[in-house]
This record gives C-alpha cells, structure tokens and sequence, in this order.
C-alpha cells in the first residue's frame, strides 16, 4: 500500500462536493464552542471584576489558569478521539456529551450563589472556569477534527468553513448582542446574568443537536492507521511538522490580540465611550455584522491570491482598524463609532475565515506525507496552543488594569476610576491588538503550503 495515500474505511463514498445540509449543520455546531468563547471571553472577566468583587489580576489569572490547564488536556483528548471505534464515527459521539456538558456549566457560571468567604466564592467560580475548560475540549477538539474526514477538497473546506463562520457570527449576535441587551432589559444584576446564561443554553443545545444530526451522513474515518505509535511518537510528529509549527505561531499572535480585545471591550463600551450594555451590544452586533457580509469577498480575495495572502491583507485592515478605536472613540458620534464596527469586523472576518481553514489542508497534507491520520491529535494541538494564547491574553489584561489602576467593585455598582485604568482599557482594546494582528503577517511569510 502507498504510504502517501492512506487506505481508511468511511460511512458513506461521499464525493469531494459535500451536501448542503452536512456542511451547513457542521458550521452550526460552532455555536457551542464559540457561544461558550464569546461569553466568557467578553462578559464573565467584567462579572468577576464588576458584580463578584474579585480583583482584575486576580479575575484574569484565574480565566488564564484554567485555559492552561484545558492545553495540557487537549492533546489527550485527542488522542481519545483518534482511537475512538464506534459506528457514528471517531468524532460524533463526543459532540452530544460536549453540547450537554457546555449548556449545564454556562449556567454554573453566572448563577454563583452568595458565598460568607472570598475563599468559598474563589474556589467555586475556580472550578466553574475548569469545568468549562473542559466541556470546551470536549466538543471543540473532534468537531475541528472532523473537516479532515469529511472531504479532501481544499476549496471544500474553505466553503464549509464559511457555514462555520456565519454560524460563529450568530454566536457573536447571541453573546454580544442578545446577551447584553437581555442585561440591560432585565437590570443588569445578578438575577440578570443567570436568565441570560439559560437563554444563551438553550441556543448551545440547539447547535450541538443540529451538528450532531446533520453529519449523520458525512464521511468519516473508522480506523487510525498509526494505532500502534506510541503517543509521545504521534505527538513528535505533529511537533515537527514545520508548516504546523508556523501556522501556530502566527494563530497564537493573532488570539492575542482578538482575546485582549474581547477581554477589553466591555470595559471599553463603559468608560471609554461612556454607555450602557445596549450600546455594548450594538458595538458587537456591528461588528458580526461586518464579519459575516465580508465572507464572499475574502473567498473572492483568497482564490485570486490564496488564503496566505488573503490572511495577510486581512491582517492588515483589521490592525489598522484597530488602531482607530481610540481616537474614534473621543472624536466621532456613535455613528462613526458603529462604521468602524462594521470595518473592522470586516477585517475579523477574513483573518477568522482564511487562517483556519488552513488547519484541515494541513492535516490532510501531513496524512498524505506519512501515510497516517492524526485528526485528533492535530486538532487537539491546535486548540491546545490556541488556550494558552487565550490565558496570556486574558492573564495579560486582568494584570494591565491591575497595574494601571483598576478599582474592582461588587454588583456592578459603577465607581470612578483613576485616569491610569483609562488608559490601560485603551492599550488592551486598541493599541496592543492593532500591533499583534500587523506583526503576525511576518510569520507567514514564505508559507510552504499553497
């Protein structure tokens, strides 16, 4: 047998041109991973520091923590996945335990009850985050496995990744925008977060379901035909793939910088621009809605100049466009301010859209050069790498506030800050995000896969 062209078993002889309806309710199921991403990423460090009085260095270690410890278990999970024998698939059994664990734990999270210690209050919500962290891998890591599987087309999986995106824009409506404005309708309290969180469930449960049930049919591998490698050889091979290694520098740059943002915006909306969490969610909103309405154009860009140089051109727009938060925030109207929403998101959408749709091309060409699939494993690495660059981010921006000045408070009672945590909301939103996303076009230069 030629080692370059793995034999495996699938489901179905599906052609490379996957239905409709299979590539659509995959990109659905982004909605439970990427729900759970925006919500935490965007709202729960502003709860810790805003309604449960704990410090923002405090509050941004514990989220980077637990985002350390769900890297060290994605490549298990991984591995799990990879020998997983079962008649749905290697994958689809853990998106049904993923999606129940992900709709419960979000819940956990912002229904905290009244603790008489911090230490009590500290270790729940501690253990909430690992939670969480884990229902995450749980879903996440066979679900990016499984574009691999389904179709060897790359153009294929640029259009699936599409569906993911649109869905992932959805998920950004929900949490973003749905989210904040149920707050504001309802008091932005504590009872407030809770209803929100079981709304923001309900839509979890539906988009794992949907994935679930729509890829009943998709292509899939029934046997790992690298079993008998040890998992330290599997990981070293991953390890040395040097296209990997490259395409995770550039993916851990550029989380930096879109987690620093996230974790920044809500403070931003509220001290820098002066405005409720209604104005929070328009913010959002227009900025999902500048992601999804740019996909056809980067699908254009990316065939005219590949999905390297689409990145690199996205890259560039959405660095600059965050550059002009700061300055847009003191001088324009919340017009203005909604128009740079619109572009930048623009630019969001094309790095979010060509970067990972990279990641199935590279797996399949590593399948292809060593004669074994590592699926999972390569998935998991990738969601493994891409937490650690969400923790630093996230650790980075509680500690920024902290050092700059940020007073902490308890049911979101609004207390006036000093003008130093002013400008550290600015460097987390703006400036430091704008050179991340610039810097990360360099270590994509001279990409070996085309």
């Amino acid at each position: 047998m030629d080692a370059r062209a793995p034999e495996t078993t699938t489901s179905t002889a599906a052609p490379d041109r996957l239905p409709l309806v299979i590539g659509v309710g995959w990109g659905v199921g982004t909605l439970v991973s990427s729900i759970l991403l925006y919500t935490t990423n965007t709202l729960f460090l502003r709860f810790m520091t805003d309604y449960l009085g704990i410090a923002a260095a405090t509050a941004g270690f514990m989220i980077g923590a637990s985002k350390i410890y769900d890297a060290f278990l994605d490549p298990v999970f991984g591995l799990l996945t990879d020998r997983t024998r079962h008649r749905w698939g290697r994958r689809r059994p853990y998106l049904l335990l993923g999606t129940a664990m992900a709709s419960v734990t979000l819940i956990i999270m912002f229904a905290v009850p009244e603790f008489q210690s911090s230490v009590a209050l500290h270790a729940y919500v501690m253990m909430g985050l690992i939670i969480l962290a884990t229902s995450y891998t749980v879903f996440n890591v066979p679900y990016l496995a499984m574009p691999a599987e389904m179709t060897s087309s790359p153009l294929e999986r640029s259009r699936i990744m599409t569906y993911r995106v649109y869905a992932s824009s959805a998920a950004m409506v929900l949490s973003g925008f749905v989210g904040p404005l149920v707050l504001s309708a309802l008091g932005s309290d504590m009872a407030a977060y809770t209803k929100m969180s079981w709304i923001l469930s309900g839509f979890i449960v539906v988009g794992g379901l949907v994935c679930f049930t729509t890829t009943a049919e998709a292509r899939f591998t029934l046997d790992d035909s690298g079993h008998d490698i040890p998992f330290g050889g599997r990981l070293g091979a991953v390890a040395q793939n040097k296209t990997f290694v490259q395409f995770m520098i550039c993916k851990v740059v550029m989380l930096f910088a879109t987690t620093s943002q996230a974790a920044s915006v809500a403070y931003f909306v509220k001290y820098q621009l002066n405005a409720s969490d209604s104005v929070l969610g328009l913010v959002l909103l227009t900025h999902t809605i500048g992601m999804a309405g740019s996909q056809v154009m980067w699908i254009a860009i990316s065939k005219r100049f590949g999905k390297v140089g689409g990145y690199r051109l996205a890259a560039y727009w959405f660095g600059l466009g965050c550059f002009a938060w700061w300055p847009a925030a003191v001088l324009l109207p919340i017009e203005g301010v909604y128009a740079v929403s619109i572009l930048t998101g623009m630019g969001a959408g094309g790095c979010f859209l060509l970067l990972n749709a990279l990641l199935p091309d590279i797996i399949a060409d590593a399948a292809s050069r060593s004669g074994h699939q590592h699926e999972g494993l390569f998935a998991s690495v990738y969601t493994s790498i891409e937490k650690v660059g969400q923790a630093l981010a996230t650790a980075s921006v509680g500690l920024l506030l902290g050092a700059f000045g940020y007073i902490q408070s308890t049911k979101g009672v609004t207390i006036a800050q000093p003008a130093s945590a002013y400008l550290g909301i600015g460097l987390s939103y703006s400036v430091i995000p704008g050179v991340l996303f610039i810097l990360s076009t360099v270590f994509m230069r001279r990409f070996p896969l085309r």
